[in-house]
């Protein structure tokens, strides 16, 4: 550290250490500029003494080329051949070096080494190419002559060296006539050239070391006496700074104690934020703290994220467990996005979540994108809580407006179950279907499609993955309207339940399906849910449906998983009697909401349908490929076949066969057709 004693030192030695690296840099960039300079120039020299030497051998041809011009009056050819190579031999050799002449197929007609009539076409020099065909060739392509560069011996030399030749294709007596020089007098010329710039710049080096030598004496003499006089300066200032430190100690002991009293009030006040805009159990900020933020926001994005039938795991595994599970779902969504500043997550009551941001870096469909890779970690393996394996499913509804956030992110999310979607995004337009589906419309279309027999029945190939065979079809429901057009199941099949319409429904597709498939050797399935299950009409509707015992055994009904089974006595008392009769049993839409193993081995089915879900993007979803595997490995072990859903692609059938799946399901193998 310095003192006011070691001040004037280096006010003193400041001045040195400043005009030695100027010195130091001022000579340097001097080198730097001399040897720029003579780089440039050497370049220079070098390029022009090429073209100059260039332009001496064309000169050379154009001489020769004069004479046999100028001797064409004065005998025939033979005489004038025997002239031109006459003056090229004793009058153009002799002043201006190497020069030859060979014919087309590279014949020597003139050489001063080589014997004449000798062939030269395989003559090559170092670089392994023919110099004759090389002649040949440029000189047929430039009628007006071109220039050639190759590496050869000098008479008397030892090393190849760079030559270049001027070639000329005299056509008339198909001559090649060429005149070379080595361009090795170039460099001598160089290397003189150096020498002279290396002098000069020593000299200017020499001269710049002298100049700072004067510089360095001057200045430190009055650095001397100038960092006496500061000394005295700095040690009254000095002394006028201790004084004002003493003053501000003072005023400093105020001030922190009424900061401390503020900060105690803020903290309180803190604290009690904390309590009104925070969710107890996760921790996360809840729906009081969002709607803060909302009101001082101006490109907002929410999604917000519903956990599938939580009522059903609250109820089978218990409140306890339930909480733990939103614990472990918030720890997950916060540590996805930690670090991520511009976005945030909250707690909404009961079993749902938020995420929101306001940035306008995030693209709404950077942020749709965000939601789904959110969506994806929570799904993508179970939660293990005290002992049990629980399979997350979410339902998303996203609002990308300024205005009604929330609100309108809820209602995506109502429509999103509705239509059993996983993400979807607001529309305005979407108030209109909701609205138009909760009509009395709907109604009149139902009852009118019942009345007029336009209930119809679509049929889907499931294929054999080892015999690639059709041996087995899913019976779908479809509406077909007068101009026919199909309606599909999720426009109406819930609201039929509010309408009291549902089992009628399903009792028209056994009926239509047994029919169909009566005179047919191939397996159908038949969807049922558990509200078919339990209603007894439908059970005693299906009974006397299966009397006939040789279409029973073709029978497969697949129980909607994904709906839940709460009534689990009632669903196993139903596929005791069902197998009694020669039936089948699927669990359709596998590994969503709670899939649990533990009841399926009890329930003794035939079949499990994994859900199109994880099938769709198992060539490229590594989780999906997890909980695939898990499933697959599960059922082997008990004996259960396995049915991909929603195979879509060549490249998904291929993952789908690789992994033993026994049967495949998809519009890549078959589309649905309406039954006939």
């Amino acid at each position: 550290m310095f003192t006011e004693k070691n001040i004037p030192r280096l006010i003193f030695i400041i001045p040195f250490i400043g005009i030695l690296l100027s010195t130091i840099l001022f000579t340097s960039l001097i080198i730097n500029n001399k040897y720029s300079s003579l780089k440039q120039e050497t370049e220079e020299i070098r390029k022009n003494y090429i073209l100059n030497e260039k332009l001496i051998l064309k000169r050379k041809i154009d001489e020769v080329l004069n004479f046999i011009k100028y001797s064409k009056l004065k005998g025939n050819k033979t005489f004038l051949q025997g002239n031109t190579l006459n003056y090229i031999e004793n009058i153009i050799s002799k002043n201006n070096g190497y020069i030859y002449v060979i014919d087309e197929k590279a014949n020597i007609v003139s050489h001063p080494v080589l014997k004449t009539n000798t062939n030269v076409l395989d003559l090559k020099d170092k670089n392994g190419f023919s110099i004759a065909k090389n002649i040949i060739k440029l000189g047929k392509e430039y009628p007006d002559g071109n220039y050639l560069s190759y590496y050869w011996k000098e008479t008397g030399e030892l090393v190849e060296k760079e030559k270049t030749v001027f070639i000329y294709h005299f056509k008339e007596w198909d001559w090649f006539i060429v005149i070379g020089k080595y361009m090795d007098v170039v460099e001598k010329q160089i290397i003189t050239n150096i020498k002279y710039q290396k002098y000069i710049l020593f000299e200017n080096i020499k001269y710049t070391l002298f100049i700072s030598f004067i510089l360095t004496f001057f200045i430190l003499i009055f650095s001397y006496f100038f960092s006496k006089k500061v000394n005295t300066l700095f040690l009254n200032y000095k002394k006028d700074v201790s004084k004002k430190e003493d003053e501000l100690k003072i005023l400093n002991e105020d001030l922190k104690k009424k900061a401390d009293y503020e900060k105690i009030k803020r903290n309180k006040r803190e604290k009690e934020l904390e309590v009104a805009y925070k969710d107890m159990n996760t921790g996360l900020p809840n729906r009081e703290k969002l709607l803060q933020v909302l009101k001082h926001t101006n490109s907002p994005k929410l999604a917000i994220f519903n956990i599938d039938r939580f009522i059903d795991i609250n109820h089978y595994y218990s409140p306890h467990v339930a909480d733990i599970l939103l614990g472990r779902i918030a720890k997950l969504l916060t540590r996805l996005f930690n670090g991520r500043k511009e976005i945030s997550v909250y707690k909404l009551p009961v079993d749902k979540y938020a995420i929101y941001s306001n940035s306008n870096k995030i693209t709404k469909d950077d942020f749709i994108n965000i939601c789904k890779k959110a969506i994806n970690e929570i799904e993508k393996k179970p939660f293990l809580l005290n002992s049990n394996s629980i399979i997350v499913s979410i339902t998303c509804g996203v609002s990308l407006t300024s205005d009604n956030v929330i609100i309108n992110a809820d209602t995506a999310l109502k429509i999103a179950k509705n239509k059993h979607k996983t993400l979807l995004v607001y529309n305005k337009e979407d108030n209109i279907e909701v609205s138009f589906q909760n009509n009395v419309k709907w109604t009149q279309i139902l009852k009118n499609a019942i009345l007029e027999d336009r209930i119809v029945v679509f049929i889907q190939p499931i294929i054999n993955n080892m015999e690639k065979s059709n041996e087995k079809y899913e019976c779908l429901i479809r509406i077909k309207e007068k101009d026919g057009k199909i309606i599909s199941p999720y426009q109406f099949l819930e609201l039929s339940k509010g309408l009291k319409l549902y089992h009628q429904l399903t009792r028209i597709v056994i009926e239509k399906s047994f029919e169909y498939f009566t005179n047919s050797t191939a397996e159908f399935s038949i969807n049922l849910t558990l509200d078919d299950i339990i209603n007894k009409e439908t059970i005693q509707f299906i009974k006397s449906k299966l009397s006939n015992e040789n279409i029973a055994k073709r029978v497969i009904f697949e129980i909607v998983e994904s709906e839940g089974i709460d009534n689990f006595e009632e669903v196993s008392l139903f596929i005791k009697e069902m197998k009694s009769l020669g039936c089948k049993i699927a669990i359709d839409d596998f590994g969503t909401g709670y899939s649990n193993f533990e009841y399926l081995m009890e329930l003794n089915v035939d079949y499990i349908k994994i859900d199109g879900s994880f099938i769709k993007n198992i060539d490229t979803s590594k989780n999906s490929l997890i909980i695939a595997e898990l499933i697959i490995s599960f059922a082997k072990k008990q004996n259960i076949k396995t049915v991909a859903e929603f195979v879509h692609s060549k490249s998904v059938l291929q993952k789908v066969n690789n992994l033993g799946i026994n049967y495949s399901q998809g519009y890549y193998l078959g589309e649905p057709r309406e039954i006939k």
